[in-house]
């Protein structure tokens, strides 16, 4: 009987030697020790835990920042509000603020995303053809930043000539959307203002306006 033996160099010695190395080192860690899977989801847990739950959900809870898309976050919260114009206004050929809605900057938070929408109908009585704009504004008063956006309807009764009646422009909303960072306490304001391009409207009962704002604060 002939015993082979393979020296150390060997193909098959490296690759027996290197599968004895990995078991050893399977045998003296516990690769999951951080993992557990239950019927509330995965979670992955060391100085924080990372959990997705059985509806998709991702969880995290960690004393320090989490990064996203190259940003860090290290807390979130989300605030509202609303305001109604009591109505009854007119309208003049520059903005007039119909109602404001304000959230206050919660303590610590530096950064924030607010979406801001504003809608108005206005009666109108203008000699001829005229313009109705709506505007959705935004202000920061700890950094004076402002955002603003804007959207206008025409008024289209006759032709030069003809005899113009007085009609009530349908609702028009618009929305702002705006990011604003260095942040430092103070509050966040939303506005709807409208106004005329060339005539001057008398006040109805039919005119107002509403404005609701969410804002997304980052710390």
């Amino acid at each position: 009987m002939v015993q082979t033996i393979l020296g150390p160099d060997h193909e098959l010695a490296k690759r027996l030697t290197k599968m004895e190395r990995d078991i050893a080192n399977l045998n003296t860690r516990d690769v999951l020790q951080n993992a557990s899977i239950t019927q509330g989801g995965l979670t992955v847990s060391g100085g924080g835990s990372i959990t997705v739950d059985d509806g998709g959900n991702i969880v995290v809870n960690v004393p320090g920042k989490v990064t996203v898309g190259g940003i860090q976050l290290s807390g979130v919260t989300a605030r509202t509000s609303y305001a109604n114009s009591p109505g009854g206004n007119g309208v003049t050929t520059t903005f007039t603020t119909l109602a404001s809605c304000q959230v206050v900057v919660p303590a610590g938070y530096t950064q924030a995303i607010v979406t801001a929408i504003a809608a108005a109908q206005a009666w109108c009585d203008a000699p001829g053809i005229d313009y109705f704009s709506v505007e959705a504004a935004t202000v920061v008063s700890s950094t004076g930043q402002t955002g603003s956006t804007w959207t206008a309807g025409v008024m289209s009764q006759g032709s030069s000539g003809t005899t113009y009646g007085a009609t009530v422009y349908p609702q028009i909303s618009v929305m702002s959307a705006r990011s604003f960072a260095g942040l430092n306490g103070g509050t966040i304001t939303a506005t709807v203002s409208v106004k005329s391009l060339n005539y001057a409207w008398s006040a109805n009962a039919s005119s107002g306006g509403t404005v609701q704002m969410t804002v997304i604060f980052i710390a």
